[in-house]
């Protein structure tokens, strides 16, 4: 009875064991950290809903995610955001390509959308800097139509 109970014991703490390792190894995969990385920065006026893991896409792929947020020294400077984004997809952003913060429909998470370079331009290296867009906010667009029609009118 005894070695029964023993084998049982055993057999539950393998299995958890088993469904531990399992459960790791996919959170690592989803975080990208199990496939070759480099790092690769953009600046912005404003980081409206960006926060340290967000989101990085290339094309609508998932590329990887964002490592930090430097908050500028002096209000004429830009944010810098560092990512670490996929190896297998550093030939595709070039030295011309931008990124730009975006949300998932209206008030969907935001993500930062790396655009696809062009040909001729070379491939970007670690630790290069890209182009960043800023993104259009709705108060904005809302300000904007007030002034239109103040001028119309």
């Amino acid at each position: 009875m005894d070695r029964m109970r023993g084998a049982l014991v055993g057999g539950f703490v393998l299995g958890g064991l088993l469904l531990f390792g399992g459960g790791l190894f996919l959170i690592g995969d989803r975080r990208l950290l199990f496939s070759p990385q480099f790092e690769l920065a953009s600046t912005f006026g404003r980081v409206t809903g960006l926060q340290v893991g967000t989101r990085v896409r290339l094309a609508g792929l998932d590329a990887g995610e964002g490592l930090e947020m430097r908050i500028p020294a002096t209000p004429s400077e830009r944010f810098l955001v560092r990512m670490r984004v996929r190896e297998d997809l550093r030939q595709l952003i070039r030295t011309d390509s931008t990124a730009a913060v975006q949300t998932d429909g209206i008030v969907g998470n935001a993500f930062i959308q790396i655009s696809v370079g062009s040909d001729t331009a070379p491939i970007v290296q670690p630790g290069d800097t890209i182009a960043g867009n800023d993104p259009v906010e709705f108060a904005d667009l809302i300000q904007e139509g007030r002034e239109t029609f103040r001028t119309v009118s």
